[in-house]
């Protein structure tokens, strides 16, 4: 049950409500391991907190925050140690459901297995859920992804935002939305050198027409098996396995894709060279991005790791 913090029924945005409530249990949602794993690019972490001074939570104390905005609606979460709380445009049973809080992870992470890494992914990405996010914006973020580094791609996209996404102010702070397919099929390959795409830029503008013309129906896919929504997503340009899994477990609600990158290919040392989705079943998705938390920066500072 949600326990409301303060809900302002500002419609100052004509359409959605501003709320401030209390989101979850610091326990059930780590803001941390959720928003930093690598599964989205958007969000950032804001070092002062004045903001929030007189109005943190039931502790009185912020110890995390991050702002983000997703299908257009801007955000801040905050932690206090014992509980996630949340400001921002939208309902809190979208922000909810972004989430994903509906969903008891405890019972999934049990079926994973005894195997000594997997439990240590575990209980070091304690908190960590798989966001339901915007099935187009995840195409063309892991679009842009390829042969890229995370702060590359957060840059590339924060660009792109400003150049042709919608400006909306909220809580003292600018947000640009994610452009639409729409928008990114008109533009020239030229328009989008000056984010730093290099060559995924007619790859970018390729799927965004493609999706553009309903050629592509993403809406489609996530009623495909997902072995059928992961082979259209493969005639796309520029989409291989690892993009292409990356948007059916991010994008599309597929919790059995199972991407596997450069890091997750480290992993698999730990696992005598076998670790692929039939290990997890249908929740291995979960269990991928436990794994790739962990051995991207789990790992860093440990002198003995897990092998058995």
């Amino acid at each position: 049950m949600v326990n409301s913090l303060k809900t302002t029924e500002n419609k100052s945005n004509s359409e959605n409500l501003i709320f401030e409530s209390y989101i979850s249990s610091a326990s059930e949602l780590s803001l941390e391991a959720t928003l930093d794993c690598g599964q989205c690019f958007r969000w950032q972490r804001e070092a002062s907190f004045s903001n929030f001074d007189n109005n943190c939570g039931a502790n009185g104390v912020v110890k995390i925050l991050y702002r983000g905005i997703v299908c257009g609606l801007p955000i801040r979460v905050w932690s206090d140690g014992a509980s996630v709380w949340a400001r921002g445009v939208g309902t809190v049973e979208f922000w909810r459901n972004y989430f994903d809080l509906g969903r008891d992870y405890g019972e999934i992470l049990l079926q994973f297995g005894s195997h000594p890494f997997t439990l240590a992914a575990i209980e070091f990405g304690c908190g960590l859920r798989v966001l339901k996010q915007d099935a187009w914006e995840m195409l063309g973020s892991y679009i842009i992804s390829q042969n890229n580094n995370i702060p590359k791609i957060s840059s590339s996209i924060a660009k792109i935002c400003v150049l042709c996404g919608e400006r909306i102010e909220f809580d003292g702070t600018e947000f640009y939305s994610f452009p639409s397919a729409e928008t990114i099929a008109r533009l020239k390959e030229s328009d989008l050198r000056q984010t730093g795409l290099g060559y995924r830029t007619e790859y970018l503008i390729s799927a965004a027409q493609k999706v553009a013309e309903n050629k592509l129906k993403l809406d489609e896919l996530k009623n495909l098996p997902t072995n059928e929504a992961r082979e259209k997503l493969l005639q796309l340009r520029g989409v291989g396995p690892k993009v292409a899994n990356c948007v059916l477990l991010f994008g599309l609600g597929k919790l059995d894709a199972f991407p596997i990158d450069t890091w997750m290919e480290k992993a698999k040392k730990y696992y005598n060279n076998n670790l692929d989705a039939t290990k997890f079943g249908n929740f291995a998705g979960i269990a991928q991005e436990y794994i790739f938390y962990y051995i991207r920066k789990g790992l860093r500072n440990k002198k003995q790791h897990p092998t058995k």
